[in-house]
């Protein structure tokens, strides 16, 4: 498959400029292999592209994130991809991982426009003007207003929190957004239901504690009303760890019950039995934008030098981030998925 000729317009045409194009191409393709089933693919899907500025930043993209994969030694320049004992593919840590894949989705999402500081954008003669007519038009306007107004609409183009929301937004599956909010769980206090499990921390008989809640059940499968039963039992609260769409006020809604029996099945059961998350699209997106602010605050105090994002390669951590605890199960394996699917769906809507 022939490659474009409209790349990089402003080297001159070289054979030196062919090769390293090939390499970049090459490199794309060994970074997203999983998403392309050969470089041909990879080459046809990216010559539809119609800008090739578009392409250049996604043939950046994909050699940053082929960097992320496995190590290279500094004396022979080799590239060791794949542990040499179980054959599992080797990355670099996950607090680089992470922070990469963050940075480059930053980038995708301002598209061809080219950052500028705040102070720079501000300098523009056109934005004066626009500012100035909004003080003389509404003497009433108070400084603080319009800075809040020119805040806004700097941060429409160049905020990176909201382009990176919007890129999340727009390139991952309903499916793919449940997961990645139901897989980091915050602290919530709700009415304890059966099942009823241990406290492993206390060290409680587990077995009294299972005959405890399998009689609690049996009573529990009586009532048809939750709240029936929580005011007859007197069922005391439980702080625990759920996702962040858990409605602490409308818990009823987050709790399930097996529909023969009566038994309580647990808050959150299965993931998606009968879940708000699949049936409301616009609370979903709105719990989506409150994840995704997360994710940019934990990239964003690992790049000032704060501290590392609470986030693992393949296993789940406990953590706790600005003074709350979490339960993170969303991992830069998984988190690698979403990327590289929301890259080759970035490559077919342009």
């Amino acid at each position: 498959m022939k490659i474009r000729d409209d790349l990089y317009s402003d080297f001159p045409d070289s054979p030196e400029k062919e090769r390293f194009i090939e390499i970049y191409f090459e490199l794309a393709f060994l970074a997203f292999h999983r998403m392309f089933n050969s470089k041909d693919e990879l080459i046809e899907e990216l010559n539809k592209v119609k800008s090739p500025k578009i392409v250049e930043k996604i043939l950046e993209t994909g050699r940053l994130y082929y960097l992320t994969k496995g190590y290279s030694c500094p004396n022979c320049r080799t590239t060791i991809e794949k542990c040499e004992k179980c054959g599992v593919e080797l990355e670099m840590p996950a607090f680089f991982v992470y922070g990469a894949i963050i940075g480059m989705i930053e980038n995708l999402s301002r598209g061809e426009t080219k950052f500028e500081v705040f102070r720079d954008w501000m300098s523009k003669r056109k934005n004066k003007r626009h500012y100035q007519t909004i003080l003389d038009e509404d003497k009433e306007s108070s400084l603080k207003n319009v800075l809040e107004h020119m805040k806004r609409d700097y941060d429409q183009i160049y905020g990176s929190n909201v382009n990176i929301t919007d890129f999340f937004k727009r390139y991952l599956t309903a499916k793919e957004k449940m997961e990645l909010i139901k897989s980091i769980h915050f602290t919530a206090t709700l009415p304890d239901l059966p099942p009823i499990f241990p406290d492993f921390r206390e060290g409680i008989d587990i077995e009294k504690v299972m005959l405890a809640g399998e009689e609690l059940q049996q009573r529990f499968s009586k009532y048809d009303n939750l709240y029936d039963f929580i005011a007859d039992e007197d069922i005391p609260l439980k702080a625990s760890a759920y996702p962040l769409c858990i409605d602490q006020e409308n818990f009823e809604a987050c709790y399930v019950r097996d529909r023969y029996s009566g038994r309580g099945m647990g808050y959150c059961y299965r993931n998606y039995h009968n879940c708000r998350l699949e049936n409301d699209e616009i609370f979903r997106e709105n719990i989506l934008e409150k994840i995704i602010k997360i994710l940019y605050d934990w990239r964003s105090v690992y790049a000032h030098g704060e501290r590392l994002p609470p986030i693992t390669e393949n296993i789940m951590l406990g953590d706790v981030f600005k003074g709350k605890p979490i339960i993170n199960d969303f991992t830069t394996k998984k988190l690698r998925v979403l990327f590289e699917g929301m890259v080759k769906r970035y490559i077919q809507n342009k």
